[in-house]
């Protein structure tokens, strides 16, 4: 019975440290991670109750440009806009 508990520990032990290293792994912050990370914004909708919807912004590769994609969904009127968020990742163009 002892043994049994001990290959049992061993093994929770093996992966409790496994699914620690993956998550550390994944985790990492590389180069592109602050890219990667996109501001919450809304634009205009016309499915919308309020007139507008989600959105996220994100910069891309070229300065001063941005992306923003269209996520769905009802938004506040009074959040801010993709454009204005754009604006404050240093981004003058937001392509759709």
């Amino acid at each position: 019975m002892d043994a049994l508990r001990t290959i049992q520990t061993g093994l929770g032990l093996a992966l409790v440290t496994a699914l620690a290293l993956v998550t550390a792994s994944a985790s990492a912050e590389s180069p592109d991670a602050s890219r990667q990370a996109g501001l919450q914004c809304t634009m205009s909708s016309g499915f919308s109750l309020t007139g507008r919807e989600w959105g996220q912004v994100f910069m891309t590769r070229t300065p001063g440009i941005c992306k923003r994609v269209r996520m769905g969904g009802s938004a506040p009127p009074d959040f801010p806009s993709c454009h204005q968020r754009a604006r404050e990742l240093g981004c003058y163009t937001v392509v759709d």
